[in-house]
């Protein structure tokens, strides 16, 4: 009966450590201060805590499509909080990326936003995977869920959801400019196709012309003289 209660003492830490929305700056070796990894000691890959910070980086670049990558456990439920708020978008497309993976091996992705999942855990088990590891390179502590894009790690559920929504927005504004420039360009050529078929009418009145001054001249010509006689 103790060891039953023992393991599920353990299982609920466990959850609890990975999906608490930490307030503190990452884990603690034993004997070091609180604040070990502090803000100003996380500059591994140019991390942003900020959204705002990510947000606006993001903003400066010009591209068609964004490739991200989300660190969760299978386990963790802000973790779900974010993949539901994702799923069923015509714009998201989400894969699984496991261990063995290389982006390499997907090929070439349809939609304009790519979320990479990277479970930390083996599939439903406590069992660590690789990415615990390379989080905690990355990240200089593990928590979960965790945003990598363009070697930038983002924290906190609710700093994601709000990322991959200004992210979502972004790519809705950029199909708007692109159908309307594709309706210019219509325009444009359906202007130019006009203006050639005007100019193809005015050509045949030139020549109606022309033909009826030859006539003219014919006839003008017909009075009995052969100009052409020796």
């Amino acid at each position: 009966m103790k060891v039953l209660l023992y393991n599920i003492l353990f299982v609920l830490y466990s959850i609890c450590a990975l999906c608490v929305k930490e307030r503190n700056n990452g884990f603690p070796k034993r004997g070091e201060g609180r604040y070990l990894f502090g803000r100003n000691q996380m500059k591994s890959q140019d991390i942003e805590k900020n959204n705002k910070e990510l947000s606006n980086k993001m903003d400066t670049q010009d591209s068609k499509q964004y490739i991200t990558y989300l660190y969760h456990s299978s386990i963790c439920q802000y973790c779900s909080k974010v993949t539901s708020m994702l799923e069923n978008n015509d714009n998201v497309e989400i894969i699984k990326f496991k261990e063995n993976n290389k982006i390499e091996d997907f090929g070439k992705f349809t939609k304009p936003i790519v979320v990479l999942l990277k479970n930390i855990n083996k599939e439903n088990s406590l069992e660590r995977s690789i990415f615990y590891e390379e989080l905690k390179r990355k990240g200089k502590k593990v928590q979960v869920p965790a945003l990598e894009v363009n070697n930038i790690i983002l924290f906190e559920s609710d700093e994601i959801i709000k990322f991959y929504k200004k992210l979502l927005q972004k790519v809705s504004n950029d199909d708007k400019s692109s159908l309307q420039n594709r309706g210019n360009i219509k325009n444009d050529q359906k202007k130019n196709n006009s203006d050639y078929d005007n100019d193809y009418d005015n050509d045949d009145n030139n020549d109606d012309n022309d033909d009826d001054d030859d006539n003219n001249y014919n006839n003008n010509n017909d009075d009995g003289y052969d100009y052409h006689t020796s």
